[in-house]
């Protein structure tokens, strides 16, 4: 099965290559033609399987798409370069002693994050012919001045569940599994904040698209905050409550691309959009919103293909659905508008 599958932002000629990451140890570049909309029939192909079991579980392309980074359960960072015609892999960096699991470019340069389990980050930079150098980021840091750990934080094994940039690339933020976010200098690996308030394990960070003191991170914990990381301080909170069963983790946030909203989805498959002040406020939705063919029977025509028993037509081909409530009352005009037609 494959982790992740992405586009190379490179385009050279006609020239574009699609990496998928995997399962099964390999890396594969396919080549997409954008004058003919098409795949070549087989990919450039690394298998990286130094032992059984080996998983490739994160990759980020630089903001040119020149080189990919991957991490690997093996423990070990591998450069993949693209400038050259045709995929080619680098180096392999072999610093982390666990598995990578989170890594990511920087929004310009030749700079990337990586997050292991075994309690540090390193943020490596790209040297003349091709060499990476790191920072070390140890997550068992304090802030000068604060209280020395006690003997359970002693024994607790921190482990970095997710990295991410500030929008200008001065600070990098790391994801802790005592639920502590630590704000970083990109440059110097100095500890800037450590931002308190999530209660589980912080698997969303996001930068705001164009202000770099704004970061966006959420949890299965329910929460969701805006930090201000100059100041290393909360701007704004949300606890995503579902009456009845708690809360509801939430799984992805993403800003839109004008900073002024943005959107989570949950456990539950709920969806929800918040706006700031500069945007017009929202009426809020409904609590029970459903398309009214949700519910409808399905049978199958004689070649096996899907109906809606009712209009006898595949439910692709019929027209858009109105919403509506559990019990299938209509909601008001003004919010059929949410369903493109």
């Amino acid at each position: 099965s494959s982790y992740c599958v992405m586009f190379s932002p490179l385009v050279k000629g006609s020239k574009r290559y699609m990496v998928s990451t995997g399962t099964d140890a390999t890396v594969c570049f396919w080549q997409w033609d954008v004058n003919n909309n098409s795949f070549s029939d087989r990919p450039h192909k690394f298998t990286e399987r130094p032992r059984p079991g080996v998983q490739t579980v994160c990759s980020s392309f630089s903001p040119g798409g020149v080189f990919l980074a991957t991490g690997s359960t093996d423990d070990v960072i591998r450069i993949y370069y693209l400038g050259s015609g045709s995929p080619e892999k680098l180096a392999e960096l072999d610093s982390h002693k666990d598995k990578v699991d989170s890594i990511q470019f920087c929004h310009s340069g030749e700079r990337f994050v990586s997050g292991s389990r075994d309690g540090t980050a390193r943020i490596w930079q790209l040297h003349q012919r091709h060499q990476w150098k790191s920072i070390l980021l140890d997550m068992a840091a304090t802030l000068p001045g604060s209280a020395p750990l006690t003997e359970d934080e002693n024994v607790f094994k921190p482990k970095v569940t997710m990295v991410s940039w500030d929008r200008h690339d001065n600070a990098v933020i790391t994801a802790v599994n005592n639920h502590l976010l630590k704000v970083w200098n990109s440059y110097t690996g100095q500890l800037l904040h450590i931002l308190k308030g999530h209660e589980a394990e912080v698997f969303v960070l996001e930068p705001h698209p164009y202000d770099p003191r704004i970061m966006l991170s959420a949890g299965h914990d329910g929460n969701v905050f805006i930090w201000d990381l100059i100041r290393g301080t909360k701007t704004m909170h949300y606890f995503n409550m579902i009456e009845g069963q708690g809360h509801g983790a939430v799984f992805d946030c993403k800003f839109t691309t004008d900073g002024h909203r943005f959107a989570m989805t949950d456990s539950h498959g709920h969806l929800v959009i918040f706006g700031f002040g500069s945007s017009k406020p929202y009426e809020k939705l409904p609590d029970q919103v459903f398309f009214h063919t949700d519910y409808r029977p399905l049978i199958r025509d004689s070649n096996g293909f899907v109906l809606d028993e009712q209009t006898q037509q595949a439910p692709h081909l019929m027209p858009p659905p109105f919403l509506v409530d559990v019990d299938g009352n209509p909601h008001p005009p003004r919010f059929q508008r949410l369903v493109p037609g």
